[in-house]
């Protein structure tokens, strides 16, 4: 996903959520094979669609907050948020960089 700024006089609609997560996922739930399930489906899903639309900085930057009580996915053992900026001379290989060691650590990363 890529976006770029815009401006325009129009308020733009606040989204709505429409899920919910009743209860915490159990532990089990989150594994190697279900994180990869995801991936594939979450990148084949928009790879061929080219969307354009206007859409709120918090919803662009923020998607699961559409998800009501979305942190209830990741069960009682919760998760790790990693957050960095990156020169944009080295981004590709910084960004390589950063999923390899996040992979080599066994963790999980959507």
């Amino acid at each position: 996903m890529r976006g770029n700024h815009a401006y325009t006089k129009d308020p733009l609609p606040t989204p709505k959520r429409k899920l919910t997560v009743p209860f915490n996922a159990p532990n089990f739930a989150l594994n190697h094979y279900t994180i990869k399930l995801f991936n594939e489906v979450y990148y084949n899903k928009q790879k061929e669609d080219r969307v354009k639309k206007l859409v709120t900085p918090d919803s662009f930057f923020y998607p699961l907050d559409a998800i009501h009580h979305w942190n209830r996915i990741y069960g009682n053992r919760g998760f790790f948020q990693y957050q960095c900026v990156i020169p944009e001379k080295v981004a590709r290989d910084g960004m390589h960089e950063v999923l390899e060691k996040i992979s080599e650590s066994g963790e999980g990363s959507f």
